[in-house]
């Protein structure tokens, strides 16, 4: 059974490896009130996955830590998946995903003030995806990303409605590509979906405590992956 340690990371039996996430002893802050000891604040993680999650590093001032296997010359065969990274930006929202696969051109709107409408094209699966949003009391638009097919629904958010959540279905063929196959929007006011008939393996990222102020991923002639830029509330 996996178990959390007292550094947040799971023991899973790697025994050293996990062990390397530690940071030394020279950032430790002292013994909390239960008898752990507190360490300097993470300032990035970031994952590298195909599918599953294969390592994890996670980084703290002047240090940097990695589970097994470790991506090094010790490996020279591997490749170490790909990479998602964990970290605040310049308006400190936090970059989380991307779910779906590592195919096609990226796209990324970056984090912004407000998400005031979604465009998406979907049939059978999302072929396409567009913004609107405010930054810096400027309403401004996104490219379409994906594909030219598709039926068209626009969602426009109220007045002092956020995105919650994120959730879909990703499907590893479909005309020979893997796609993000169905996908719903929740808010603090309601749901928007599904769009895409959906099969496959499904994904979500509710966010309990904040909300979702952007998205990134990849496509080609369909949406083929997609993440998110989360702010806490």
């Amino acid at each position: 059974m996996a178990r959390m340690n007292n550094y947040g990371d799971y023991n899973m039996g790697q025994g050293y490896n996990w062990e390397r996430m530690r940071p030394s002893s020279n950032m430790d802050q002292g013994p909390n009130w239960d008898g752990t000891r507190t360490t300097t604040d993470i300032t990035r993680i970031e994952i590298y996955s195909r599918g599953a999650i294969e390592t994890v590093k996670v980084h703290y001032p002047n240090q940097e830590f990695s589970t097994f296997p470790n991506p090094c010359a010790n490996y020279p065969n591997y490749s170490g998946g790909v990479p998602s990274s964990y970290g605040p930006n310049k308006i400190g929202a936090i970059k989380v995903g991307d779910w779906g696969a590592n195919v096609g051109n990226q796209w990324d709107m970056g984090p912004v003030n407000k998400i005031t409408s979604i465009k998406i094209h979907s049939g059978a699966v999302v072929d396409s995806i567009e913004f609107t949003y405010l930054m810096n009391a400027s309403i401004q638009s996104t490219p379409r990303y994906g594909g030219r097919g598709g039926n068209p629904v626009q969602i426009d958010l109220k007045e002092g409605e956020y995105l919650s959540c994120m959730r879909g279905y990703i499907i590893l063929n479909y005309l020979g590509l893997p796609c993000i196959s169905q996908i719903i929007f929740e808010t603090n006011l309601g749901n928007y979906g599904p769009y895409g008939k959906g099969s496959g393996v499904p994904f979500a990222l509710p966010v309990l405590e904040g909300k979702i102020v952007g998205f990134f991923g990849r496509a080609g002639d369909f949406i083929t992956s997609i993440g998110c830029y989360i702010i806490p509330n």
